[in-house]
């Protein structure tokens, strides 16, 4: 509802100034990314109220901004508007504008977010390491969960490194929008490979009836493939249609591509996984055995379809709640649903799966036991030893007369 708005906003911004003048005694008009700023006499200060139709600027409690205080744009002697000293780039201040209680709560939001997904990253490497350690768990199925796992982590990694590149003053315009870039990809690949999850299990159960052998190539494209093909349309249209604000700032139509293929992907996977749990309960009773091999599998992804879907439901409901008690909770939740889903992911397809327990578990008692016979063979010479040992270390100590 108020990207509605703001879309309106920068069309009524660029209508308004459409036949005005360029005059080298005043700085131009422009959009900054949030508001509209009127051509401005040299060596003089625009200030306008902060702009209330974006729900970051809006009155209603959750917001960081509120409307009856002011944001500031100088305009240099020169005709031109400031320049942030390190970057150079255009800057308008809109610090007057932040409550106190909005900073604190933007700043827990932050140490949520970067807790959540260095825990992830965390997590999911030392699933990668079982993965990559132990051969008898190499197979394909495996292959499709270390793709998904490197997908998070390379969108936990972006999306720290983002958000971090907010928190620094005048930051460069072409590092946060590369950044920013790169975390939206992430983000796709890891739906679109949770999409590979599902269609490899689809095919392996109803298609190809437990002959686990498939082209991965194929998975390989939809998974890292399509994902790079959204982002490059999605980076032409910010180009086009809002390239300020280290593309940070709303904007409906690029959102769509990258939320589109994600909703889409989401839907796809629920109807296979459906209709694959139809046919596994048809088909139950006569390959109980064949299928028990996988029921785990299917499992995990019926419990992660829903897990990972839910953000996005909540951010929809979220643009009609005007409510901003309701507001404040849902952003809360989001940001850990997003944070955490890596750490999910890694917990349900690695550390629940049985095989994984069976393997680590007898990898545990080999190694106990070749300790304890290492520990037998060396406790003598090591008792024989210690003797010794404490003997030449005192003779290096000083003697007294």
């Amino acid at each position: 509802m108020y990207n509605f708005e703001f879309t309106r906003q920068q069309f009524n911004c660029f209508v308004d100034n459409l036949n005005i003048s360029r005059n080298s005694s005043f700085c131009g008009a422009i959009w900054d990314g949030y508001a509209c700023w009127p051509p401005t006499q040299s060596s003089k200060e625009a200030v306008q109220n902060c702009p209330s139709y974006l729900p970051r600027f809006n009155t209603e409690g959750i917001s960081d901004f509120v409307g009856r205080e002011f944001a500031v744009r100088p305009c240099q002697a020169n005709g031109e508007w400031f320049r942030y000293p390190t970057t150079q780039y255009q800057w308008t201040n809109y610090s007057r504008c932040q409550l106190q209680r909005g900073q604190e709560a933007v700043w827990a939001k932050y140490r949520l977010a970067i807790s959540g997904y260095s825990v992830s990253m965390i997590t999911l490497l030392v699933a990668l390491f079982i993965f990559f350690h132990f051969r008898s768990l190499q197979c394909q199925r495996v292959t499709m969960h270390k793709h998904l796992f490197v997908s998070y982590i390379l969108n936990a990694l972006a999306s720290v490194l983002w958000l971090h590149s907010h928190t620094i003053p005048g930051v460069s315009q072409v590092y946060c929008k590369f950044l920013h870039a790169i975390h939206q990809y992430t983000e796709t690949s890891n739906y679109f490979w949770m999409l590979c999850e599902g269609i490899y299990l689809h095919t392996l159960v109803v298609v190809s009836v437990f002959r686990e052998k498939q082209n991965l190539l194929i998975y390989t494209g939809l998974g890292w493939g399509f994902p790079a093909l959204s982002l490059l349309l999605y980076v032409v249209t910010r180009f086009v249609l809002d390239d300020s604000s280290c593309w940070a700032t709303p904007t409906t139509d690029a959102a769509y591509i990258i939320h589109g293929p994600i909703a889409i992907a989401l839907v796809i996977n629920f109807i296979i996984l459906m209709n694959l749990l139809r046919v596994l309960l048809s088909k139950l009773r006569a390959n109980r055995n064949n299928i028990q091999r996988y029921i785990g599998a299917i499992k995990a992804t019926l419990v992660l379809i829903p897990l990972l879907g839910s953000q996005h439901i909540l951010l929809t409901i979220a643009l009609y709640i005007p409510n901003a008690s309701v507001l404040r909770v849902l952003s809360y939740i989001t940001n850990v649903l997003s944070s955490f889903q890596g750490f999910a992911v890694a917990i349900i397809f690695c550390f629940c799966h049985e095989e994984v327990g069976r393997i680590t578990s007898l990898s545990r008692s080999k190694s106990s036991y070749h300790v304890d016979v290492a520990f037998l063979s060396l406790s003598n010479k090591v008792r024989a030893a210690s003797v010794t040992t404490l003997a030449s270390r005192l003779r290096m100590l000083p003697k007294s007369n």
